[in-house]
């Protein structure tokens, strides 16, 4: 936390992580109170909805690497009743190329930032719309439902 506020001095920081409780101990809020730091916890069962990490780096690398995965599948008869075996320096490669297609595509950090906006988590705005709205999109799936209405999150203020 002092490395990110020495690289951030005067702006306001949040810090947004799973709800683990070594995240949240009392040292850690502590060093976070002083410091200006705002905490924020990714309630357990929502980072693939609120965890812009998740939503705009994660997920589109998963599917960039399963694109590679079934290309090469399909072009990898093992025949009847046989196996797929995929070279570990295949998974690599394949691996590497979705991260540098993924880092490609965040290069300009425009598309990060219009994120936290997108799903309602811009940290410098007291406007919760964005995020109320972004969610209730969800509420269809039953799943996000129950989590969304049984969620408890930490109160650290």
């Amino acid at each position: 936390m002092e490395w990110l506020r020495s690289c951030y001095p005067e702006e306001k920081l949040g810090l947004v992580w799973d709800a683990a409780t070594s995240h949240f101990c009392e040292s850690v809020v502590e060093t976070a109170s002083n410091l200006n730091i705002a905490l924020g916890a990714v309630p357990p069962g929502c980072t693939s909805l609120i965890q812009i990490c998740d939503l705009i780096a994660n997920k589109p690398i998963k599917q960039a690497f399963k694109k590679r995965y079934v290309s090469w599948k399909i072009r990898s008869d093992p025949g009847p009743g046989g196996k797929y075996k995929i070279a570990r320096s295949d998974v690599i490669q394949w691996l590497e190329e979705a991260i540098e297609e993924v880092d490609g595509n965040l290069a300009s950090g425009s598309r990060i930032a219009k994120a936290f906006a997108i799903y309602g988590q811009d940290h410098r705005s007291n406007d919760h719309t964005a995020f109320i709205e972004y969610l209730a999109k969800h509420e269809e799936n039953g799943v996000y439902k129950s989590l969304l209405e049984n969620q408890t999150c930490l109160e650290l203020e």
